[in-house]
């Protein structure tokens, strides 16, 4: 069985102020994107797909040392797009994807082999990452039934004030089969707020047809994403805290 990621990397961040590729921000001492990579490396993933478009020569050239391949989103259409776009290099071979966010540093190997140990044990066709936050978060809503079973991900600016009060939140990390990911990906609807394709549509897809969706909770910090130069800073203290690296000052001087 084919093992691949797909990491999105394809958008301009334009809250960050910058002309830079939000994922070419530096976090401790490596771009975002770079910290997805090695995550991917360290779960043992054979093939690792980066999704680019927004000047993607600067994203490709930040990788340029490691063994990645690329595939191109010319148009920002959403998530679920995005992720489609990796079917330009991995085809229809079976296999098992891995779906990343590019702007979230924290992912590691753990909890990517924490999503490949629950694919295989329970067969789903889709597992996500879940977390539970202290504070409330701008993530998706992970929708449950009566029994626990997943009926589907509703974005924070799509939800009703009852699924905005759920607290099981969805943070960006999946796995799918291929190649039928593919067929629901290109089913995907734009019919939401943003007018885009959500990958997080996908759970209501399996769900609607029959089939499971799975989830990992996981730590509240895996779930720290990069959308302003704020929130940037902050993330880069608590990833060399976490990852015992110096401070700024001390590494500067």
């Amino acid at each position: 069985m084919q093992e691949a990621a797909a990491i999105m990397a394809a958008g301009k961040g334009t809250r960050m102020g910058t002309d830079l590729p939000k994922v070419a921000h530096v976090a401790a001492g490596k771009t975002l994107v770079r910290w997805a990579v090695e995550a991917c490396q360290a779960a043992g993933i054979e093939r690792i797909v980066v999704i680019v478009g927004y000047r993607e020569e600067v994203v490709r050239a930040e990788l340029a040392d490691l063994p990645v391949e690329f595939a191109v989103q010319a148009e920002q259409k959403g998530t679920g797009h995005a992720a489609l776009q990796a079917r330009q290099v991995l085809g229809d071979t079976p296999g098992r994807l891995f779906v990343l966010n590019g702007d979230m540093p924290f992912i590691d190997g753990a909890t990517l082999s924490a999503l490949r140990a629950e694919h295989e044990r329970s067969g789903a066709d889709m597992v996500l990452t879940t977390i539970v936050p202290a504070a409330p978060l701008e993530y998706g809503r992970v929708i449950r039934d009566a029994d626990g079973g997943i009926l589907g991900v509703i974005e924070e600016r799509d939800c009703t004030p009852e699924q905005a009060a759920v607290r099981e939140l969805n943070i960006g990390f999946y796995v799918f089969e291929t190649p039928g990911i593919w067929a629901v990906l290109e089913g995907l609807s734009t019919a939401n707020a943003q007018g885009e394709m959500y990958i997080t549509d996908t759970a209501a897809a399996y769900a609607r047809a029959g089939g499971r969706v799975a989830a990992v909770p996981v730590p509240e910090r895996i779930g720290l994403g990069v959308n302003t130069t704020e929130q940037l800073a902050a993330i880069d203290a608590l990833l060399r805290e976490v990852h015992g690296l110096p401070p700024v000052e001390e590494s500067e001087s």
